[in-house]
């Protein structure tokens, strides 16, 4: 773990970032998990000039087998919870991984003042998670510490995106922004001296999943959200069924055979309304559209409005699709 470069640590700044495959398929202790490695690193190394080695993680089944009842978003079933635990073997690996960041700091005596963070990118790689935009989608860990400035144990419900890290970078290291940023320091969150919600809403955005294109906007705020799905036309269906792969989805579809209300959630993971609208506060697994409810009219046409005026701000391309949808008065 100390191997490679050496940390510029003696009175010098640093910046590292440091990266994990894991919560990440092939999943830990999964069926296959190793041959499923190594058939990826030899794609990945097939043309570079000086072939790295590859190096299997540990092995980790702490969570393999304990029939734990996973995230709503997906329709319950024997298989989905065994992939789940697989996924939490995963997570736990991770942990492990930065634990060992975390040693290496503190050996090389690197501690005292640095701002370390944890985030992940995306959500899990289930169905309605990865490749969406909902909060199982874009809801991820992020966790800071940075000594004798966060309190061990706290914690927020604030929004935050991740436009907001270099903003926030640039305020620790009391650095000027070169131009004006888009994001927004959440330093004083961390120390506690700041507002507790420096941002009303959060804006995510998915235009492709390879080479598919599955446009989606979503706003999200702490009650709601609201998501329009630009490719969904009635016809076409998400990745057409032919591009998912994992037991929660296979188990999604078994479960779909035997239960009314799984073959809905089926159905509608491969053909999405235009619009979606959730109560965050009731319905945190987004399972219940309320686009249609009257008495949500009110939170749809403020939603609406925050959309646009989002796209707007963002010079988004899809601003123009959008404005004429509103205009045709679906």
């Amino acid at each position: 773990r100390d191997k490679g470069a050496a940390l510029a640590i003696s009175g010098r700044p640093f910046f590292i970032s440091v990266n994990t495959h894991d919560p990440h398929r092939p999943f830990a202790g999964s069926p296959g998990e190793r041959e499923a490695l190594i058939k990826r690193f030899e794609s990945e190394v097939e043309e570079f000039e000086v072939r790295p080695e590859l190096v299997i993680p540990p092995a980790q089944r702490s969570y393999s087998g304990k029939n734990i009842e996973a995230p709503k978003f997906v329709p319950d079933h024997d298989l989905v919870r065994e992939e789940f635990g697989y996924y939490l073997n995963s997570s736990k690996r991770a942990d492990d991984f930065v634990g060992a960041i975390i040693e290496t700091l503190e050996n090389r005596k690197a501690m005292e003042n640095t701002l370390i963070i944890f985030l992940s990118d995306n959500g899990i790689h289930w169905p309605f998670s990865k490749a969406n935009v909902y909060v199982s989608s874009v809801k991820t860990p992020l966790i800071v510490y940075w000594k004798g400035r966060t309190r061990a144990g706290s914690s927020s419900d604030a929004l935050i995106s991740t436009i907001d890290l270099a903003p926030t970078f640039l305020d620790a290291t009391s650095l000027e922004a070169p131009y004006q940023l888009p994001g927004k320091s959440f330093l004083p969150l961390v120390d506690g001296k700041g507002e507790t919600n420096p941002r009303q809403s959060v804006f995510a955005t998915l235009n492709k999943k390879g080479s598919v294109g599955l446009e989606m906007r979503s706003i999200i705020t702490k009650e709601h959200t609201y998501v329009f799905n630009f490719w969904a036309d009635g016809a076409y269906r998400y990745f057409d069924g032919a591009r998912w792969g994992g037991m929660a989805f296979k188990g999604m579809e078994a479960a779909a055979k035997e239960d009314d209300a799984a073959r809905e959630r089926l159905e509608f993971f491969h053909n999405r309304p235009r619009e979606e609208l959730y109560d965050n506060r009731k319905d945190a697994d987004a399972l219940i559209n309320l686009r249609s409810n009257p008495e949500r009219s009110g939170d749809l046409r403020r939603l609406r409005q925050l959309m646009r005026d989002t796209l707007a701000e963002n010079d988004d391309s899809f601003q123009e699709a959008y404005d004429r949808y509103l205009r045709s008065g679906q």
